[in-house]
């Protein structure tokens, strides 16, 4: 099942994007938010939520066409 708008290739690109960049991922932006664009290959990132949130908006970007995801610390 597809999540809301999002189409399955673009949940397969998201999962073998983090899965394929996730030390580099979590070495430059751990501790922070994550949210993938559809259509597929762009992301932001923010601080917290409503850092994230603020940064879509100025992009224009329509809030129901993003994934957000939190990206764990490096133990």
């Amino acid at each position: 099942m597809t999540e809301a708008g999002f189409a399955d290739r673009t949940i397969d690109y998201i999962e073998s994007f983090v899965d394929s960049e996730f030390r580099e991922i979590q070495h430059q932006y751990g501790g922070e938010l994550m949210a993938f664009v559809e259509p597929m290959g762009e992301y932001v990132v923010g601080d917290n939520y409503l850092d994230l949130i603020q940064k879509l908006k100025k992009e224009d970007v329509k809030l129901s066409s993003v994934k957000i995801t939190n990206i764990p610390r490096e133990r």
